[in-house]
């Protein structure tokens, strides 16, 4: 038929957290070596002629420097993370061609185009968008397998979207090219009442609207990447969630109205942390949260859900934990005279106010997962993390 598709593919299996463990052994000088090897070796299974001497050259390279200096940063993770989609879609588009189709592997660094947030940068869409239709008019021939979840930003620097943010690149993708449908081929065959992992009754949903699924993105669907809702909802584009596995399942429509009205579906979060700031000085007080956001949006830390009672005794807070923790203990200091009082404890249990008058005060994470205090006195505790 005359249809035009393109693919974007995620790492293989486990291969981004492979990458991510050999990292962090190269960091500890604690044998990566081995590992590596291993890697290299499950990469090669489905087709052994195809040349990944490119990919695994410069992870070598980096596995040696890191090694040597005993750190990494951000910026550096995310080239090495890239490597893994680069790999996948060198190998979808060999096994293609043996199958005489013909097939291009794509960088997805060339045409999405981000800011600098190293780790989940955000697209920059107007060149973007550029890029993207530039590139598929001199490329109308072969399928383009691009990569999902990298990107660059102007200076080059290998950047990515977030952990599963190759949904992320397909949504991106559709609307610029104004797709018909995009079809996000996963394990499972679409989205259901309950995580069928947890729940062995759960049923499948055969109908959502972006709102709700949009909901059910924010709320643990891992199977959904919460922006990618945007730019399908943007050009009012089709999402089909579909199991790679069976063909002839029909999968979840997400469309731009559901016909069905209702609770659709129960969803948990993982990885998260709560932290709840309480006490009476925080009564009344004009511009406290402020000076709590403020610190956040500096580190380019999102809140998920914020919390506070008609009281304004307390506030509480959402955050990832996967990278927020260390930002948060690192980085939250009072700017100035705050005379208002976080309630906590003392090392020895008991309760204590903690008036916080000191301009720069600063609170740290120890390595129990617990927000410190760090006031004149060495007393600690404020507030601990849930996780």
């Amino acid at each position: 038929n005359n249809e035009k598709i393109t693919v974007v593919a995620s790492a293989r299996g486990n291969s981004t957290n492979d990458l991510e463990s050999i990292l962090m052994k190269a960091a500890e000088k604690t044998g990566y070596k081995k590992k590596f090897e291993a890697f290299k070796e499950y990469q090669q299974i489905p087709n052994s002629s195809v040349d990944f001497s490119q990919e695994f050259s410069r992870l070598e390279t980096i596995f040696e420097g890191v090694s040597l200096l005993g750190d990494y940063s951000q910026k550096i993770k995310d080239e090495v993370l890239a490597q893994g989609e680069l790999l996948s879609v060198k190998l979808l588009a060999s096994l293609l061609e043996k199958e005489n189709i013909s097939a291009n592997a794509t960088d997805a660094r060339t045409l999405i185009i981000t800011d600098e947030n190293f780790g989940n940068a955000q697209p920059i869409s107007s060149l973007s968008k550029e890029n993207v239709i530039a590139y598929y008019k001199q490329n109308t021939e072969a399928i383009n397998i691009v990569t999902g979840f990298i990107s660059s930003n102007k200076k080059g620097e290998t950047t990515t979207l977030g952990r599963n943010g190759s949904n992320y690149t397909a949504a991106l993708l559709a609307n610029f090219l104004d797709a018909d449908e995009l079809q996000n081929y996963t394990h499972v065959s679409g989205i259901y009442t309950a995580n069928p992992d947890l729940v062995a009754d759960a049923k499948k949903i055969e109908e959502l609207s972006f709102s709700e699924a949009n909901e059910l993105a924010n709320f643990g669907a891992t199977i959904l990447h919460a922006k990618s809702i945007i730019p399908l909802l943007e050009k009012n584009i089709n999402l089909r969630i579909l199991n790679t596995f069976n063909k002839e399942d029909k999968g979840t429509l997400i469309t731009s109205e559901s016909t069905t009205k209702g609770i659709k579906s129960i969803s948990t979060i993982n990885n998260v942390a709560l932290l709840n700031f309480e006490g009476r000085g925080l009564l009344g007080k004009v511009g406290v949260d402020a000076r709590i956001f403020k610190a956040l949006s500096d580190k380019n830390i999102n809140v998920s859900i914020i919390s506070q009672g008609s009281s304004e005794r307390g506030i509480g807070l959402m955050l990832w934990v996967e990278y927020n923790i260390d930002q948060v203990g690192k980085n939250f200091r009072v700017e100035g005279d705050w005379p208002g009082e976080v309630m906590g404890k003392q090392k020895d249990g008991s309760d204590k106010d903690y008036h916080l008058y000191q301009p720069h005060d600063v609170f740290k994470v120890d390595e129990n997962g617990w927000l410190v205090y760090c006031g004149k006195d060495g007393d600690v505790l404020t507030t601990k993390y849930v996780k």
